[in-house]
């Protein structure tokens, strides 16, 4: 049964890192295409849920940006919770979404594998 969390109040943001079938990278380059499903793994917890809770989402494309939505989360023990998070760089300016790396191409960028999740009220 798949539950409904809120995070209002919460205003931080979350480590990750993307995991790709399975396999953690860490600050690593990876390429990801537009409308790809992607999970990532939080480095730390986040009221009910525990570190190493892997988040569930799609990503966009935008002007030298991939943003990514995050629409589930999976706790280690198994709970599933309906979220909403957005993806954010960790690296340089902390805004919302990440650069593509030199070499992307429009159907597919170059990202780093570390980034940064929050929740938000509602996707813009």
């Amino acid at each position: 049964m798949t539950q409904v969390l809120g995070f209002q109040g919460f205003g931080g943001k979350l480590g990750v890192n993307f995991l790709i079938d399975g396999k953690e990278f860490i600050n690593k380059p990876i390429t990801v295409r537009p409308g790809q499903i992607v999970t990532v793994e939080a480095w730390d917890d986040i009221r009910r849920l525990p570190a190493r809770t892997v988040y569930v989402g799609q990503l966009l494309f935008g002007e030298g940006r991939v943003y990514g939505r995050f629409t589930q989360a999976r706790t280690p023990d198994g709970q599933t919770y309906s979220v909403c998070f957005d993806l954010y760089d960790s690296a340089t300016d902390g805004e919302r979404g990440v650069w593509m790396e030199p070499g992307s191409k429009p159907d597919a960028a170059i990202i780093f594998s570390t980034g940064k999740i929050s929740p938000v009220e509602r996707f813009e």
